[in-house]
């Protein structure tokens, strides 16, 4: 689990990967059209570093935890 923050916009991308593709993801989301790279250019802003929010997860436990990681960022303010 991991998410980007944009703080000024109060605004947060949560997403999960496999460990082992991480890097690859994190370059993703910077280099190439999506939603985080399309905020960021929208709002001419650098994209964030990449949070981890947690690790060595099973696919249903990062399955169930995304959900858990919206809803608290959501309910504390965070535009999803």
């Amino acid at each position: 689990m991991y998410v980007y923050e944009f703080k000024e916009q109060n605004a947060a991308y949560i997403g999960r990967t496999l460990m082992r593709t991480q890097k690859r993801r994190d370059w993703d989301h910077i280099f190439r059209e999506d939603s985080v790279s399309s905020f960021a250019k929208l709002n001419d802003i650098p994209v964030p570093e990449m949070k981890i929010l947690e690790d060595n997860l099973t696919i249903k436990e990062g399955s169930e935890r995304e959900g858990y990681w919206v809803e608290k960022y959501r309910s504390s303010g965070w535009t999803i």
